[in-house]
């Protein structure tokens, strides 16, 4: 029997190139793409690995590097990326925690600082001292840490503000623009500074602390009162030489409730040292008070006026445009007050207070 012989070297497939090109189409994924024998990590190695995933991508996110203010013998003046503002006090360290578009964090680590916020319901502005934190949308309010006994003291000039422990939303208080926390028992005043014996003058404190008054004592019955040495440190009624010590012992003043001793120690910083730096800050203060809470109004443009004279590019000279349009207004000055608004909303179309001068109705005089 003959044996088989290979006759596929007889056959020849008759295909044109097209066919060809077609079936290698559709046989070449299956060559590229054929699955792999794959080992299965073991659920506890892949929950490792996508932790370690999620850490690196937030790593890739995070805030940016903490920065710390610190002031030395005069306020500090900084500027934040959403448009806020803070004025550190002298001899004060703030430090920012955290700036994003929707979250601004800080802490007060020493001393007390001054925040104007521009309003943005959309991002959580936060301020941490002591245990506290304070939050708010769009204000302008004060925390500081009281000297020596490093507690907090919160007070609000312009709009609202939740007080919460740190790290909790539990609620310890909602202050509104003259208010303050933690709220102060008003201070015993000893018999010998508000009776004065007979003879004596009924005022020992000039109302514009422009001269410097002396402390009267009470004396001995049948004779003259006896002015006490200028050197007594801690009297309540002697003014300060130094600008510094004027603005410190104002703020002290405001934070106790003394709003007419605040405005006495500011309007003689502003008058006694115009050239001095806090010159400007504490006209600006006053016309603030004067405004707000003392009803003196055209002490209030006066000072407001100086402020904005002292320090055209202050930090500060958008508030104390509006406050001043707003004392035109409450003077019923129609003039004065339309200058004044529509020099604000010129220079500040776009400011924190556009939308109140906007509205603001100057009235006839």
């Amino acid at each position: 029997m003959t044996p088989k012989s290979d006759l596929s070297s007889y056959v020849v497939a008759e295909a044109t190139p097209e066919e060809i090109s077609r079936q290698w189409a559709a046989i070449e994924p299956l060559l590229t793409h054929r699955p792999r024998n794959r080992r299965l990590l073991p659920p506890s190695l892949a929950f490792v690995g996508a932790v370690a995933a999620v850490i690196a991508l937030l790593s890739t996110h995070h805030a940016a590097p903490e920065k710390t203010w610190t002031s030395q013998n005069a306020p500090l003046t900084l500027a934040l990326d959403d448009g806020s503002h803070l004025q550190l006090q002298p001899g004060s360290d703030v430090r920012l925690l955290r700036q994003r578009t929707g979250e601004v964090r800080l802490r007060v680590v020493r001393g007390g600082a001054r925040f104007e916020v521009r309003h943005n319901p959309a991002r959580r502005f936060q301020v941490t001292a002591a245990g506290i934190d304070v939050v708010v949308t769009g204000t302008a309010f004060s925390v500081e840490l009281e000297e020596g006994l490093g507690t907090p003291r919160v007070s609000v000039e312009r709009g609202e503000v939740e007080v919460h422990p740190q790290g909790e939303t539990r609620l310890l208080a909602h202050l509104r623009a003259g208010e303050a926390w933690p709220p102060r028992p008003a201070p015993r005043v000893a018999p010998s500074e508000t009776e004065l014996p007979t003879g004596t003058p009924s005022e020992t404190r000039m109302p514009s602390a422009v001269a410097q008054p002396l402390d009267v004592q009470p004396a001995a019955p049948g004779t003259a009162p006896i002015a006490p040495s200028p050197a007594a440190p801690n009297s309540r009624r002697s003014v300060p030489a130094d600008p510094r010590q004027l603005l410190e012992q104002a703020n002290a003043a405001r934070r106790s409730g003394d709003t007419a001793e605040a405005a006495s120690l500011l309007e003689a910083l502003r008058v006694r040292y115009p050239r001095d730096p806090r010159a400007a800050l504490a006209s600006f203060e006053l016309g603030r008070l004067r405004l707000d809470v003392l009803g003196d109004l055209p002490g209030a443009v006066q000072a407001l006026r100086q402020s904005i004279a002292l320090a055209p590019s202050g930090v500060f000279r958008e508030d104390a445009e509006a406050c001043l349009a707003t004392a035109y207004a409450r003077m019923r000055d129609r003039s004065h007050c339309e200058l004044a608004r529509r020099t604000y909303l010129d220079r500040y179309p776009e400011g924190t207070h556009a939308a109140e001068m906007s509205a603001l109705v100057c009235g006839q005089r």
